[in-house]
């Protein structure tokens, strides 16, 4: 009973809207293509026409990928600018902080610096 109901769903959702978009396509496909037969118009005409179609989608993409681009454009300039204002104090904290690390740093180094100055002062009076 399962098996047969979702078989039943199956065509019915599945290959039948298939076959149809596939049918669908194929009359298109034919009512674009037996016209190019009959003498009044040429296949330049459809070559064109097919350019063109080929051309708009790109134009169409390129224009949006173009507005997304100077949207992005605006939007750093604005956060430049306004990050420009907010910077200064920003960066004396980040100055500060540097100064107080170098320092620790310095003076957890110079023990060791001096020692190695102290050694080699030592080995070269031996010698």
């Amino acid at each position: 009973m399962l098996k047969s109901k979702h078989t039943k769903q199956t065509i019915w959702q599945i290959y039948i809207p298939l076959i149809i978009s596939v049918l669908i396509v194929i009359l298109i496909a034919m009512v674009f293509t037996l016209p190019q037969y009959s003498k009044n118009i040429s296949i330049r005409t459809w070559a064109d026409i097919s350019i063109i179609w080929i051309i708009l989608p790109i134009i169409i993409c390129s224009l949006i990928v173009f507005g997304v681009i100077v949207i992005f454009c605006y939007i750093t300039a604005k956060a430049n600018s306004f990050l420009y204002t907010k910077l200064p104090p920003t960066i004396k904290k980040y100055t500060d902080i540097t100064k107080q690390i170098n320092g620790l740093t310095f003076n957890a180094i110079s023990p060791v610096i001096n020692m190695a100055s102290w050694l080699s002062s030592i080995t070269k009076r031996k010698s």
